[in-house]
């Protein structure tokens, strides 16, 4: 309903006063401003605040000409918004690399944003001024729900923590990696 999209754009304009860093993640519901969520970013860019998107297609492509600091799509979600391609979750991926990583460079090199690629339980593969690949401890996932947003979370706290992004994304995979072995989603200990 796109009568809740001016008190929504109300309420963010006030939390962003009182925030120290910006995280969006999902699908932007139906009825909402295509524009939404690049508004978002720009208004908190304005602010010098730290952003992370953990978005897809053309709302993560609109939001990047304002600054963005990391984008962290799964491989799935970074092939069909740069590539137009469609990949299973659970597909071999590797030679996906050299399609992927020219596109991750150039989104650096014009945006000066990081790109945190998740796969799964396969490494991490990571574009700031280098390319560089994060392991990923192999345990028995019990859930995966939520392993993302987890991931996307521990990135934005070690980092605004002032930690570099390779320790930041270790990090982060090992808190993603607490939250799979785990049965409720969001609980890593």
């Amino acid at each position: 309903d796109s009568s809740t999209e001016g008190p929504v754009r109300k309420l963010f304009s006030e939390a962003i006063q009182r925030s120290d860093a910006l995280i969006i993640c999902g699908t932007r519901a139906p009825g909402y401003s295509p524009n939404l969520y690049a508004d978002f970013v720009k208004e908190a860019k304005e602010r010098n605040l730290f952003v992370l998107l953990d978005l897809k297609g053309e709302d993560l492509k609109r939001c990047l000409p304002f600054g963005v600091d990391v984008i962290k799509p799964n491989l799935s979600e970074a092939a069909q918004t740069f590539l137009g391609l469609t990949v299973g979750e659970q597909e071999e991926t590797g030679e996906l690399e050299e399609k992927i990583k020219p596109i991750l460079k150039q989104i650096h090199q014009e945006h000066h944003t990081s790109t945190v690629l998740s796969r799964g339980s396969q490494e991490v593969w990571v574009q700031s001024a280098e390319f560089f690949c994060v392991p990923i401890e192999q345990v028995k996932a019990v859930n995966t729900i939520g392993c993302g947003d987890s991931l996307g979370a521990a990135l934005t706290v070690a980092l605004y923590k002032s930690t570099n992004l390779q320790q930041a994304v270790q990090y982060a995979t090992k808190i993603a990696t607490k939250n799979a072995k785990t049965v409720r989603p969001g609980t890593i200990f």
